[in-house]
């Protein structure tokens, strides 16, 4: 977030008694006024968040997880980090082992999409990829695909690093 969308946030619930500010240093430094009647939710919002990158994950998992032929699943780019905003897709690739696969698997985790937005509040932009294809793609890479690669959430199977490192890679 900006700073002055936090400093704006932080304001409203220092107005309305949610926070306390602590001491007068340079840093400014807030406490959650444990006696307000709205922390109890304000804690129990915290702690859903806190579950929300794990629990997405194991959803994912699970429908990867009846996936005959997929080698990798996994969150890439912007949408793939911690911190993504309200309202950014996550970014999943699927790699499979065969062209069929990657219809059948496509369709299984779009088909899922809609019950991740109404549980997470997420919409999913699936790719997805033969081995070969991929492995084609690699061979001609950008810096940007490179940082995606590495910086990919292992949802299911192989870390796609490790696809497009292994030998086999150059099918």
């Amino acid at each position: 977030m900006a700073y002055r969308s936090i400093d704006l946030a932080v304001r409203d619930l220092v107005g309305v008694g949610l926070l306390e500010r602590i001491g007068e240093s340079h840093e400014r430094m807030y406490a959650i006024v444990a006696t307000h009647r709205l922390v109890p939710a304000l804690l129990g919002l915290i702690r859903a968040e806190s579950d929300y990158r794990p629990a997405l994950r194991s959803e994912l998992a699970t429908v990867a997880a009846k996936a005959e032929g997929v080698l990798a699943v996994a969150i890439v780019g912007s949408g793939g980090a911690p911190a993504e905003g309200i309202g950014q897709p996550v970014h999943v690739v699927v790699v499979t082992e065969s062209d069929e696969a990657v219809h059948r698997w496509g369709d299984r985790f779009v088909a899922a999409s809609d019950g991740l937005f109404d549980r997470f509040g997420v919409r999913l932009r699936v790719t997805v990829y033969t081995r070969a294809t991929m492995a084609k793609m690699w061979a001609t890479r950008t810096a940007s695909a490179e940082r995606s690669v590495a910086s990919a959430e292992r949802v299911a199977g192989s870390p796609l690093a490790d696809l497009l490192t292994h030998e086999d890679a150059n099918v």
